[in-house]
């Protein structure tokens, strides 16, 4: 999925390899925009009981989402590995109910001595 997405943003965007960097405002509004309506695709999908239009709101949340690493500067192994010690880090959570988020269906919760993965990344990225 990475390197498909990464694929799209290069040919069809035309956008190359970048340094790492923060998004510009610009950039910044336009995937904002972008993934609130893939959200609330998703909802009124969800809504009209269409599960199709659920499948694609999901998806096309990761298609932004990953555009967005790469448009940051992130090369297709940097968001593997990135995503890997992401994968890690949550493999370590518990099955829970998390109350920020209304406690109603089953969630994953960081269990006491959970070490998030920031540090992990700041490396992968060179920062």
């Amino acid at each position: 999925m990475i390197q498909e997405v990464v694929e799209f943003n290069a040919k069809v965007l035309g956008i190359e390899q970048r340094p790492i960097h923060l998004l510009s405002e610009d950039e910044k509004e336009y995937l904002e925009k972008a993934l609130y309506e893939e959200v609330f695709e998703f909802q009124d999908a969800y809504t009209e009981n269409n599960i199709v239009g659920v499948v694609d709101g999901l998806l096309d949340l990761c298609y932004f989402a990953i555009g967005g690493l790469y448009r940051s500067g992130l090369t297709i192994t940097q968001i593997q590995q990135c995503f890997a010690v992401i994968h890690q880090a949550n493999m370590q959570k518990q099955i829970g109910k998390q109350e920020k988020r209304g406690g109603k269906a089953i969630d994953a919760i960081k269990p006491e001595g959970w070490k998030p993965p920031e540090e992990q990344i700041k490396e992968i990225l060179n920062l």
